[in-house]
């Protein structure tokens, strides 16, 4: 679904493309929130988190978020068919929202600013790769000795 409204949109989709989104994690939960006199839930609330990156070259996150929608869902318990249908619709929902925020993050986002956190992605990791390079060399350089140590005669 995401993939047809980013090419309506004017988004070229192709597999070498130089920044990815990725969705990385999806959740749904339900829980109660209000119960009827006879103990029976009343009103369910479902959720979904959406965890997300945008990936540049060399695998690097650029951006790393999430999105969350919510619905409260009647609960008829004399009407079981249609409580389920009402949740489906529901689920439907909360994706079409879920489909319409990710459009509107990332019609935020400019190719400035992807460039910029290109370049700052890249020289974090050419930080760590020094600091892990200097940490190994810094360890080979460092005389090993036994914790034993033998009384001279």
């Amino acid at each position: 679904m995401m993939r047809q409204v980013l090419q309506s949109s004017g988004v070229k989709v192709t597999a070498g493309a130089p920044y990815k989104l990725v969705f990385t994690n999806e959740q749904t939960s339900q829980r109660s929130l209000s119960y009827s006199g006879a103990g029976r839930t009343a009103e369910n609330e479902l959720t979904t988190v959406l965890d997300y990156q945008i990936v540049g070259q060399n695998n690097l996150s650029l951006i790393s978020d999430k999105l969350q929608v919510q619905k409260v869902v009647m609960h008829d318990g004399s009407n079981i068919t249609g409580s389920v249908q009402e949740e489906d619709e529901a689920r439907k929902e909360i994706h079409r929202e879920l489909v319409q925020r990710m459009m509107l993050r990332l019609q935020q986002i400019t190719p400035a600013q992807l460039d910029q956190l290109q370049q700052t992605a890249n020289a974090r990791a050419k930080a760590e790769a020094d600091a892990l390079d200097a940490a190994q060399k810094a360890e080979a350089n460092t005389p090993r000795q036994s914790p034993l140590q033998i009384p001279a005669e």
